[in-house]
């Protein structure tokens, strides 16, 4: 065995960081004689140098350590995106519901403002145990639509209760400002009876409702238009379409609550001396209208929000 090393087997090319301790160590040993016990100055020396690199790595484990862990505990790419995903969608269908009932609050104080205005009472006067019936009919079953779809999702008792009375409450009031604002009456040939002071006023609020009817329209089309993106985001028709319990769950709701709603307007038209065929074409006119206003609600998560998710299975309902 040669007591000289070769140089040829330290021909280390110092480029990166971690390579220049070894070369160092290299040129150490080439400049110096084979290491013995008379020098032990050596050997210490190659010792601090080969500690070097290990020394080095740790600020570099220190910066990249917690990235490995995170991804560790993410696991995928695909995985944090659809947390993302979540709670953007959890976001936007809050962002809905406050659209929702922004765009009531102002279609009431819209109506309460015309009917300060017009103050329409004429069918009030002379049919006010009518009105009344209509009235109560309204929100009756508008209230029976809410349960149905609140009951057929398995909220609690309190849940579906407390959104019975409040469906109830607005749409009552929704029916006397929809009576006082004039926008019930029913346009009617003009009546050869009637005094000029009548017809003044008749015409006076015929204008009236004619205006509300476009600012209500435009300030509720606007709002539509920016919750539209919304509901498309977060399209809350969990298992529509791929399981058969939730898919006839969903027509079922969509169907009550058209048909329920769009009912009382027959009678409303009725009242009013509209013929049977223009009263049941109106109706069922509305009634195709709520339909597409619950898939609207429904897509933006606003019935989920109230009632929780449309269950995947069918279950004995405790209400309780």
């Amino acid at each position: 065995m040669n007591d000289k090393i070769d140089p040829l087997i330290f021909k280390l090319e110092p480029q990166a960081e971690l390579h220049e301790p070894m070369a160092h160590l290299g040129q150490i040993i080439m400049e110096t004689e084979p290491i013995n016990e008379s020098k032990p100055h050596v050997e210490s020396s190659i010792v601090e140098t080969v500690s070097q690199p290990i020394k080095k790595l740790g600020p570099i484990h220190a910066k990249i350590g917690p990235t490995f862990t995170d991804i560790k505990k993410t696991n995928t790419v695909g995985q944090l995106k659809n947390k993302y995903n979540a709670l953007d969608k959890h976001k936007s269908a809050h962002i809905f519901e406050y659209g929702v009932i922004a765009s009531k609050v102002i279609l009431l104080i819209t109506l309460l403002v015309v009917s300060f205005v017009n103050a329409d009472t004429m069918f009030i006067s002379e049919h006010p145990k009518d009105f009344l019936a209509e009235a109560i009919t309204v929100g009756g079953t508008t209230a029976l639509a809410t349960g149905i779809i609140g009951a057929g999702r398995f909220a609690s008792k309190e849940v579906v209760l407390n959104a019975i009375f409040i469906a109830f409450l607005i749409f009552f009031i929704f029916h006397i400002l929809m009576e006082f604002s004039g926008m019930n009456a029913i346009p009617k040939e003009e009546n050869t009876n009637m005094t000029d002071e009548e017809k003044a006023k008749q015409a006076k609020i015929a204008k009236n409702v004619k205006i509300t009817s476009y600012v209500t329209g435009t300030v509720v089309s606007m709002i539509a238009l920016m919750m539209i993106p919304l509901a498309i985001r977060v399209w809350d028709f969990k298992n529509f379409g791929v399981n058969k319990y939730a898919t006839t769950k969903y027509l079922i709701e969509m169907a009550s609550f058209g048909f329920l709603s769009g009912l009382p307007v027959y009678l409303i038209d009725k009242d009013r001396g509209s013929s049977t065929k223009e009263a049941w074409k109106h109706s069922i006119f509305i009634m195709g209208g709520f339909g597409v206003l619950y898939t609207g609600l429904q897509a933006g998560g606003f019935f989920s929000n109230i009632f929780g998710e449309m269950p995947g299975e069918s279950k004995m309902y405790r209400f309780s």
